[in-house]
């Protein structure tokens, strides 16, 4: 991550103290042109801007001040900003899947009955697709990487599509896994499932628990 632009491009910004620290984050005042932001009231911007420069505090570790640029104290290291982040809360996950397995031991057979269950929804041929590849590549993942028993659930409606993978193993710990192939440029060395499906989904949420870890993919049409 480099400078932070809190001034971007004279669109949004915030005043800040010339060292670049705010004793209270909250206290940091954002500007913004009219012609870049309609909002009813002040509150209403309030409530839109303060969480928005809340974040940019802890995401960046340097602000530029009037005074010039500056180190921020709010930073948060990136990989353990990354941890405090909650997952999205998923409404499908709370009714009735179309499809469980609780313990795969046929990945092929499981392969085949995912397959014909999205091949008969009405969605876009190439999102089925590509959306058939991410669970496989998770699935796979868990398989040969986690811990059994593996199990799988898919919910679908029309237009939108979820699927949790879950093993009863630790999970990724990078906090960064998947937004990159794992070995870099070397595509031929393998481990690219996660990144993979983050490509091919609109969401991809890791999970952990006492009883192991779930991938959640998501995407919609």
């Amino acid at each position: 991550m480099g400078e932070s632009a809190l001034s971007t491009n004279g669109r949004q910004g915030a005043s800040c103290p010339a060292d670049g620290h705010a004793e209270d984050p909250s206290q940091v005042v954002p500007t913004f042109r009219h012609d870049a932001l309609l909002y009813d009231s002040p509150d209403e911007l309030a409530a839109v801007a303060v969480p928005f420069l809340l974040e940019g505090l802890a995401a960046h570790p340097h602000l530029v001040s009037r005074s010039g640029r500056v180190a921020n104290r709010e930073f948060i290291d990136p990989a353990a900003y990354l941890g405090t982040l909650p997952v999205p809360d998923e409404p499908l996950e709370r009714t009735a899947p179309a499809l469980v397995f609780d313990d795969v031991t046929d990945f092929i057979g499981l392969r085949r009955t995912v397959r014909a269950r999205l091949r008969s929804l009405d969605g876009p041929a190439d999102l089925i697709e590509d959306y058939l590849l991410a669970v496989d590549e998770m699935t796979s993942n868990a398989t040969l990487h986690g811990r059994r028993p593996v199990g799988v659930r898919l919910w679908s409606t029309p237009g939108r599509l979820v699927c949790t993978i879950r093993d009863a193993g630790d999970g990724p710990t990078d906090p960064f896994a998947g937004y990159g192939p794992a070995h870099g440029e070397d595509l031929s060395a393998g481990g690219m499932g996660l990144w993979l499906a983050r490509q091919l989904c609109d969401h991809v949420a890791l999970r952990r628990d006492a009883h192991g870890n779930s991938i959640r993919l998501s995407v919609g049409w």
